[in-house]
């Protein structure tokens, strides 16, 4: 709002609000487009002074309504955010070859291998896994207990008998000591989300050295919670998706849905 009334006051000089027509939001939204402001930004920004518009008239400070004409602004489609099947596939394979290289560097990305691998099978994000210590891993069952998320929620998340699998050999044998989390560096110390987040890069690096230009993988750690989501999702529905990121209302699910055009054709071939 206050953006507006910056704005208002910088072409009219007053803020008299029976002066406020709709040529004036009409040419702050198209400010705000000149700004670059993204198309969710403005239509969230004009909700505001519209619904401000709105009481005015109604509290019958003013008799018009000075954002009637005015259309939210179209906004594309999101694209898929997640690691894609193969993508998955080349990374995880890519970790195999470099798990069998020397043993100095070895440690280190069987650490990573197990850090997507947990990423992908978790849904947390990267900064949740970070904080992973030691003693909340439970192997006989299954899962990380007393994980504290985003918002300051705890709970327990249930993991896979391959991925506390490789947990046991990446502790057993890859994990140098020296602090209680359970993934550290090479000096023992807990990782920092840029140091994994630039590890699973190299990763990828190695693996798109055979791949064409469109085939090139392109990462984040987050990506895999998308992936993780939108798996969930397909198998079991919103409510259990929720459930698993950790969400206590269906409102965000949707960010995870989006299919890629090759998915939309087949879904299509099939209805």
């Amino acid at each position: 709002m206050q953006k507006f009334l910056l704005f208002f006051h910088g072409i009219n000089n007053h803020l008299k609000a029976d002066e406020w027509y709709l040529r004036d939001s009409k040419l702050f939204v198209d400010e705000l487009i000149k700004q670059e402001y993204a198309p969710a930004s403005v239509n969230r920004i004009l909700a505001t002074i519209r619904a401000f518009g709105r009481w005015l008239r109604d509290e019958g400070v003013i008799t018009h309504d000075p954002c009637w004409k005015i259309r939210e602004l179209q906004i594309a489609p999101l694209k898929p955010k997640r690691v894609d099947d193969l993508s998955f596939h080349r990374l995880m394979k890519t970790s195999d070859v470099l798990t069998s290289g020397q043993q100095s560097e070895h440690s280190q990305n069987f650490r990573n291998k197990t850090m997507m691998a947990l990423l992908n099978n978790s849904g947390l994000r990267i900064h949740e896994i970070l904080g992973v210590k030691l003693w909340q891993f439970h192997d006989k069952g299954k899962k990380l207990v007393e994980v504290r998320c985003k918002g300051g929620k705890i709970r327990d998340v249930r993991i896979s008998k391959e991925c506390c699998e490789l947990i046991n050999e990446y502790i057993s044998v890859h994990r140098t000591d020296g602090s209680d989390y359970l993934f550290t560096n090479r000096y023992g110390d807990n990782l920092s989300r840029n140091g994994i987040a630039k590890a699973i890069h190299r990763v990828a690096g190695v693996a798109n050295v055979r791949l064409r230009l469109q085939e090139k993988i392109h990462v984040t750690p987050h990506k895999f919670r998308h992936r993780h989501a939108y798996n969930v999702r397909q198998l079991k529905g919103d409510s259990f998706a929720a459930q698993r990121l950790g969400h206590s209302s269906l409102a965000y699910i949707g960010r995870y849905a989006t299919s890629d055009s090759k998915e939309e054709e087949d879904l299509v071939e099939k209805v």
